[in-house]
């Protein structure tokens, strides 16, 4: 990953957009095939993770070709692995012993997910640094991990607490900059992640505390709509 190079068709837009926004201190004011003037646009603007490779970038002293192809692959499929070893041992917590075969089994399923261009396998290993790859295979693999952490503990009988439900709603805040889908997908997962734990542990009190933390999801969900002009 860090030493070979591979196609990526995304790169003539957001790797392009990053440069720009790295070096002329302007967002979304250029357009990043011709570098003339551009329009409002709303599906790019809303989902500013090139910005944050320009930001990366700008603090480093390092190209954002190389942020993108070179660091931000290595800290985020690290970063990846870890999430879904913490799955893992929250899934095998009675057999511990397994855990090595769980992430082996990961594993395959990342190198052989190539069977199409958007899998989310392909984007975890091809275009690792754009925000759909990292909505796919880091933030919503978190949520499930914070889905299962709030599940347990209210299966013990214990309250979930605040911090869980805060970071809820920094995750729903992470998917909407990552993705303008990551906002819908972010407050249909939870909403019907609380209704099932609601139901299921009949804590009703869990529904206003998933609502609240799909706050920042709704409210970019509205913008969304309100400037694309629904």
């Amino acid at each position: 990953m860090a030493v070979l190079a591979y196609a990526d068709g995304d790169d003539a837009y957001y790797l392009a957009t990053a440069s720009i926004t790295e070096e002329s201190d302007t967002m979304y004011l250029k357009l990043p095939y011709t570098g003339g003037t551009s329009e409002l646009d709303t599906r790019h603007g809303l989902a500013p993770f090139p910005v944050w490779i320009a930001f990366l970038g700008r603090v480093s002293g390092m190209h954002t070709a190389i942020i993108s192809h070179v660091a931000l692959p290595v800290v985020l499929l690290l970063l990846t692995y870890m999430i879904y070893g913490t799955v893992g041992q929250m899934l095998l917590s009675e057999r511990r012993k397994q855990l090595p075969l769980f992430l082996i089994f990961v594993a395959v399923l990342i190198m052989f997910g190539n069977y199409s261009m958007k899998s989310a396998e392909t984007f975890l290993l091809t275009r690792t640094s754009q925000g759909k790859s990292v909505l796919g295979n880091v933030i919503l693999p978190f949520v499930v991990l914070m889905v299962l952490l709030a599940a347990g503990r209210i299966q013990e009988k214990k309250r979930a607490g605040t911090p869980v439900w805060l970071l809820f709603a920094a995750a729903s805040a992470a998917c909407c900059l990552c993705s303008t889908l990551g906002g819908f997908l972010i407050a249909m997962f939870l909403g019907t992640a609380g209704f099932c734990m609601a139901v299921c542990y009949r804590r009703w009190n869990i529904i206003p505390r998933v609502m609240g933390s799909c706050l920042p999801a709704f409210l970019y969900v509205i913008l969304y709509l309100v400037m694309q002009g629904v």
